[in-house]
Order: structure tokens, then C-alpha cells, then sequence
């Protein structure tokens, strides 16, 4: 008895069905998915097979996509509101990200900037301050320093009050744990309003400031200062841009 292959018998019963050659995909777009794959995995190096197989698996998702895509559009689907606005949404999106890309891209950073961050990343604050049970006594103490009273001053003109005049040191870089108007103080300064907290109300000055004894050199973070400052600059042009288009953007992150 003859014996027959699988393949002919695949083949047998293929006969008479007609099979439409599988969605083209131009390069461009696998490349794009690729790129944004790479971007979601920085640093690591993916060799060449590895390469080629996540371009196959893309290929392939692409055209399953076409495919539901073309039902998709012989339904009429593409008409419905709710897949209009999504579109324009999506479409936005991608504009928007890649503006951000352009911006990062060319952002000017110098060395100045670099070594300001630097700065600010490594230094500590004595951080003093003064507390009081509300506001208006806050006020009062406030009308004091203005009229030339020194910080330490404070706890023999009003000495029902709580004080810290010896002062806490702080790295800068956590000032960003404390309230807004404490953000930002140099050595000297004093915030200008009082600060609430829990029900107390206070004043706050840095005293002094030095160099971090544990700041790590300057050249072994400069990538990272890099990276900080440039996000830091596209993130004032963004609120600038936002700003002068009608919108308020009370904090970015």
C-alpha cells in the first residue's frame, strides 16, 4: 500500500483555497517599535539574533494589527465617534513625545550648569527655626527680623517660644521634603512667610552651608548631572511654552 506524506495530504487539501499573501510592513515602522523598545531598556546591549528575533515578533504583531485594522474599517468602525477622538488623542500623544525628544535633544548644557548642579546636589544647609502656636505671632517675629532683629535674637524677644538656633544640618538635595517655602533658601535668607506644619507655625534660616564630606567627585556623577539638568531645562520651557498657551501647570513631574 502506497503510502501517502503529510505534506501532500496538506496540500490536497489546500487545493481550490485561495490564500492572501500576509500584510507588507514597511521597515520604518518595525524600527520605530525597535527604538522605543531600546528606549524602555536603556543600557543594555541586545545582540544581533536577540535583535532579529524581536523584529520578527514585531513584524508579526504589525500584521495581525493590519489585518484586525482592515475588518476593522470594512465595518465602518473608523466612523464612530469614541474611535475618532481616540485617534486624535493617540496621534497627539505621539506628537507631544516626540517634541520632548527634540527639546532634549538640543538643550544647551554648559559647564557651568553642570558644576552648578553639582553644587546644589552636595551641599548641606543648617537649617534654624523658629516656632510659634499661630500665625499672627509668626507675623509678629517676621516684623522683628524686618526691622533689623537678628535670627537669634528671636528667643529672648519672644521667649515663650520654641526654638532651634543651634540648627540641624541637611543635605540640599532632600530639601525637596520640606514645604515650598523652604525650598530654595540660601545661606542668610529666611522664609518670607510662615511656614505651616501640623498646626505650628515657622520660621526658617539657613545659617550656613557647606561642601558634603560624602559628595562623591564631580566626574563620576557628570552623566547624571547631565541627565537632571537637562530634564530640569525641558521641564522650564515646557511650563514657559504651557504658560503662555493659556495653561497653568502647578507642578510638572
Amino acid at each position: 500500500m502506497k503510502k501517502t506524506s503529510i505534506a501532500a495530504i496538506l496540500m490536497a487539501c489546500m487545493v481550490g483555497v485561495a490564500v492572501a499573501a500576509a500584510p507588507a510592513i514597511e521597515e520604518v515602522r518595525i524600527d520605530a517599535l525597535v527604538k522605543q523598545f531600546e528606549q524602555m531598556n536603556p543600557g543594555q546591549q541586545m545582540p544581533a539574533a536577540d535583535r532579529d528575533h524581536l523584529k520578527g515578533q514585531i513584524k508579526s504583531h504589525l500584521q495581525q494589527q493590519e489585518i484586525l485594522k482592515q475588518e476593522a474599517l470594512k465595518l465602518g468602525l473608523n466612523n464612530q465617534p469614541e474611535v475618532k477622538a481616540m485617534l486624535q488623542n493617540m496621534e497627539a500623544e505621539v506628537y507631544a513625545a516626540k517634541y520632548v525628544e527634540h527639546l532634549k535633544a538640543n538643550v544647551v548644557i554648559s559647564d557651568a550648569d553642570l558644576h552648578a548642579k553639582y553644587r546644589e546636589l552636595t551641599r548641606e544647609l543648617k537649617l534654624q527655626f523658629a516656632e510659634f502656636d499661630n500665625r499672627e505671632a509668626a507675623i509678629q517675629a517676621q516684623e522683628l527680623l524686618k526691622k533689623g532683629a537678628m535670627f537669634t535674637d528671636l528667643v529672648k524677644l519672644l521667649p515663650a517660644q520654641e526654638q532651634g538656633l543651634a540648627g540641624n544640618w541637611w543635605p540640599a538635595a532632600e530639601m525637596g521634603q520640606f514645604p515650598a517655602g523652604v525650598q530654595g533658601l540660601v545661606k542668610g535668607q529666611i522664609t518670607a512667610e510662615p511656614v505651616e506644619i501640623e498646626g505650628k507655625f515657622y520660621l526658617f534660616r539657613v545659617a550656613d552651608e557647606r561642601a558634603s564630606a560624602e559628595a562623591p567627585a564631580f566626574d563620576a556623577i557628570k552623566d547624571q548631572l547631565a541627565n537632571e539638568t537637562r530634564e530640569a531645562k525641558v521641564k522650564e520651557q515646557l511650563i514657559t511654552l504651557f504658560k503662555a498657551n493659556g495653561v497653568e501647570v502647578p507642578q510638572m513631574q
